[in-house]
């Protein structure tokens, strides 16, 4: 596939072309829509040679980028689209000046749903180990969100997954030893020694590209 995409955005395109794919999931930038629109129509005939098809509920032609605010007003359309990727909701933002362009990544709602749930799952089947050893899970649990998701424009979305793991993690320790009177407030202050605080891990892209590659 990525051979094939890559003859055809060099034989076929009258814009530019980006693509970032990951397995079998791929996001791809047209400067131009009709190009998208060849591309989209060519590919499903490429896959069908191979008895392949694409994934129609996940598969969508939207208006991206820094100028699709713009042409969506003048269009009298509603606000771009968003999509999901790798866990995360890429959707077209501003700045705080209301200006300059932002790809805001947020945590996935499904995805937040899912991992929350996995954690649920495991305070019931554990809920009667040692607090230490629940603990140490648990951090364990926020340290890998927190390095995966804790990117510019994430934070409240990573404070509430902070949140809610500790809302799973009370309400397990209430249930095991019925300590109702066990409440939010006290709680609260014993998380803040006992899992990591949310706060952004990772640089804005341009950062990190600028320390990868010096100009």
């Amino acid at each position: 596939m990525d051979l094939w995409i890559n003859q055809w955005r060099k034989r076929q395109t009258s814009g530019d072309v980006i693509v970032v794919r990951y397995a079998d999931d791929a996001v791809l930038g047209f400067q131009r829509k009709d190009d998208a629109e060849a591309f989209l129509s060519q590919l499903h005939q490429r896959l069908d040679r191979f008895g392949l098809s694409l994934n129609e509920g996940k598969t969508k032609l939207i208006r991206f980028g820094r100028f699709a605010r713009k042409d969506c007003a003048t269009a009298g359309l509603p606000k771009p689209e968003s999509f999901d990727f790798l866990g995360f909701t890429h959707s077209c933002a501003v700045l705080r000046d209301r200006r300059t362009f932002m790809l805001l990544r947020q945590t996935s709602v499904s995805r937040m749903r899912r991992t929350l749930h996995s954690v649920k799952d495991w305070l019931y089947r554990n809920r009667h180990r040692p607090v230490g050893e629940q603990k140490r899970w648990l951090a364990a649990v926020m340290w890998g969100h927190l390095n995966y998701f804790a990117v510019p424009g994430n934070v409240i979305r990573v404070s509430r997954f902070h949140t809610e793991l500790g809302k799973l993690w009370m309400k397990a320790l209430r249930r095991r030893s019925q300590r109702y009177g066990l409440v939010w407030t006290r709680f609260g202050q014993f998380l803040r020694d006992a899992l990591p605080q949310p706060r952004v891990v990772h640089p804005w892209p341009n950062k990190r590209f600028d320390g990868i590659h010096s100009r």
